[in-house]
């Protein structure tokens, strides 16, 4: 019950907090704060304007950078597949956190300058200010910076998955981490003036948390409702959204400085954090914040190098295909090796020299697998056509080639009888083929094929787990 108590009267605190910020300002305050509600709307209503409303165009730009045109239709839904599996909530706080990370990077002169008048026209701590000077004070907030890239990091890792509880999970810590940022980022100017660090005020926070994360809700909820508002009206949506962020940010430097004084004494009093101690938890969050950069440098090139992989094109020369000839003595033994190899053309009409990622070449012959492979190690320098052999064995029993005979193998046999002879021309470089000729040869393979309902796909890997169909040769 005493508890209950303590939490309903911390909520009680910060309400009255919030809803007499404003009192007994001087205009001067007034002005200063109005400046800084046009800054902060402008700089974080055009974030969540266009992180959330800007999301197709997102999704746009990603489909016209990694695929080609004629896939666009196809590959639109792909890429907002990808998106999705960030949970809606995740991409709505997150979007907010840019906002007011940069708000707090780049006006935190003008957020202290406001603290520092409130604190003196009301008296809120009785005793001078001793602030640190403007470079200590930038410090800070790079240290709180690479607090947050950590964390952020670490949810994001979280919530980037199909799982239903790691999602539920991510959003819940979503929350939090938005809610924990307002309120260190607006309560803090005035623990700052009195030489107390960032890492003084978490660890205040970390052992009283509920006043803190009670005021972030409160003064962080209009900026999440409103990003997920819909409306027609544009320039009433642009309006609502900036005010949605501007005003609790503003308000939010006069509600976090009068909070902050009823607990400064209690900050001052926390310990010092060790030097080891401080510098390893500062080397932790280094080392995520680097092994995140690593990570997202990694996928940008690996994106970038499929990106221009997926716009190549790519053909099935059918005079690259080979059927070596079989042992036929090894069916005494029950089955028979078929050895050959396919030919995979590649026109790369990109300014990049490029290799084939990671990829499977899948073969099915009525709906069922006969073969599966990878296409080896291909360089395709730019603006050339480069063809590529790829080998392939199969072992196929007797049963097999009695059931293949009564399914129209015979057929393919007799063709094979009649076009090989010009495929086998096309080998030798002293050989002239009359274009008429090669032509009636390819298409009567690709009937047969058809016949055959023989299909050849490429599968190349875009991220672990979703990879791009390219149809070689595909059934009618």
């Amino acid at each position: 019950m005493k508890q209950q108590n303590d939490r309903a009267g911390a909520l009680e605190e910060v309400l009255v907090q919030v809803l007499r910020a404003g009192r007994g300002l001087s205009k001067r305050t007034w002005a200063l704060t109005g400046l800084y509600f046009v800054l902060a709307a402008t700089l974080v209503g055009l974030t969540a304007y266009l992180g959330l409303r800007g999301r197709p165009a997102l999704i746009e730009a990603l489909n016209t950078y990694l695929f080609p045109e004629a896939w666009h239709a196809f590959s639109s839904r792909l890429v907002g597949l990808i998106l999705e599996r960030v949970p809606p909530t995740l991409w709505i706080n997150g979007v907010v956190l840019v906002g007011l990370q940069l708000a707090a990077l780049t006006l935190f002169p003008l957020k202290e300058r406001i603290s520092l008048r409130l604190e003196r026209e009301q008296d809120l701590v009785g005793f001078t200010p001793d602030e640190f000077p403007i470079v200590r004070q930038g410090i800070e907030e790079l240290k709180l910076l690479l607090v947050n890239l950590a964390l952020g990091g670490l949810i994001l890792w979280l919530g980037y998955s199909t799982s239903p509880w790691r999602r539920d999970v991510a959003s819940l810590l979503s929350h939090l981490h938005l809610a924990s940022f307002f309120a260190v980022d607006f309560m803090a100017p005035l623990a700052q003036r009195h030489r107390v660090p960032v890492e003084r005020i978490l660890l205040t926070f970390l052992k009283r948390p509920v006043r803190p994360l009670l005021f972030g809700i409160v003064m962080t909820a209009p900026a999440s409702l409103v990003t997920q508002a819909g409306g027609d009206n544009l320039l009433a949506m642009i309006a609502f959204v900036f005010a949605a962020n501007g005003l609790p940010m503003a308000w939010g430097i006069l509600a976090g400085t009068r909070l902050m004084g009823a607990q400064l004494k209690t900050a001052q009093s926390q310990s010092r954090p060790r030097p080891f101690r401080l510098a390893v938890a500062m080397g932790l969050c280094l080392a995520i914040v680097a092994g995140q950069g690593v990570v997202l440098g990694a996928l940008a090139s690996s994106l970038h190098a499929k990106s221009q992989v997926l716009k190549c094109e790519y053909g099935l020369p059918l005079d690259g295909f080979k059927l070596e000839t079989p042992n036929w003595l090894s069916l005494v033994s029950g089955s028979i090796d078929l050895k050959g190899h396919l030919t995979l053309a590649v026109d790369n009409p990109t300014p990049y020299d490029l290799e084939m990622e990671k990829n499977r070449l899948e073969i099915l012959v009525r709906g069922e697998r006969w073969w599966q492979g990878r296409v080896p190690e291909l360089r395709a320098p730019a603006g050339e056509l480069t063809r590529v052999e790829i080998p392939f064995a199969v072992n196929v029993s007797a049963t097999q080639l009695v059931s293949g005979a009564t399914k129209g193998w015979q057929q393919a046999k007799q063709l094979w009888g009649r076009v090989s002879g010009v495929l086998k021309r096309m080998d030798s470089p002293s050989a002239v083929i009359d274009q008429t000729e090669r032509a009636i040869a390819t298409t009567q393979l690709r009937f047969e094929a058809a016949r055959q309902e023989l299909s050849v796909t490429l599968f190349i890997e875009i991220l672990p787990g979703f990879e791009f169909p390219i149809y070689l040769l595909s059934p009618p």
